[in-house]
């Protein structure tokens, strides 16, 4: 299993078979279907605008091990934990990259762009995605929607959205919202409402495998 997604989705100690995880974290859907082209060499990481935020220290990075374990798997995981976009030129960015990158570079913060897609950009993405990959087995999982109740202010919105899209895919999905709909937000995450506690990752693991 190949996984394109964020930390959330670091299964490899927990999932019994090979677990290979992508060189670099992604959040949207815009940025999957960039590393699809990436890891199919359609597209060179150097020749993307601001590529560090894309790919940390890519000019010391060797992709070619993900490209092997990419082409090996049979079966890619892909995280969908976003539908906050950032972009220039055509190209996407990791949210947290750009977050951290732009607090001491006001030239990136001018030129990269940021939208909210709509939940029909996200579905047509998704299956973009499927099309890309008609000889793999693909595993579409998203955020985790649950009553963050003492977050008061926190907007669930999206995560929401990215629940509803994943129901219209519906083949070769984990909703997470169903998956721990009777269980408190605490016992779930790790320390904040962004990542995952040990048992959470044992459990998604132990999904994944009964799905094979």
């Amino acid at each position: 299993m190949f996984k394109i997604g964020s930390c959330r989705m670091d299964l490899d100690n927990y999932y019994d078979n090979t677990f290979y995880k992508n060189i670099a974290y992604t959040h949207t859907s815009k940025e999957v279907i960039q590393w699809l082209d990436i890891l199919e060499n359609k597209l060179n990481i150097k020749d993307i605008s601001f590529s560090e935020l894309v790919l940390q220290n890519n000019k010391i990075c060797d992709l070619s091990n993900s490209k092997i374990n990419f082409n090996k798997s049979e079966i890619i995981l892909i995280e969908i934990s976003s539908m906050k976009i950032k972009t220039y030129n055509n190209f996407f960015y990791n949210i947290n990259y750009f977050s951290n990158k732009s607090k001491d570079n006001q030239f990136i913060k001018e030129f990269i762009n940021g939208y909210i897609q709509t939940e029909e950009e996200l579905y047509n993405d998704l299956l973009i995605i499927q099309k890309r990959l008609p000889n793999k087995k693909i595993i579409f999982v998203g955020h985790l929607l649950m009553n963050f109740y003492d977050y008061p202010n926190f907007n669930t919105s999206y995560r929401s959205k990215i629940d509803s899209i994943l129901r219209k895919i519906k083949k070769n999905t984990i909703v997470l919202s169903d998956l721990f709909k009777t269980q408190d937000y605490k016992e779930v995450f790790d320390n904040d409402i962004n990542h995952f506690n040990v048992n959470t990752k044992k459990v998604i693991a132990n999904k994944l495998a009964s799905m094979l």
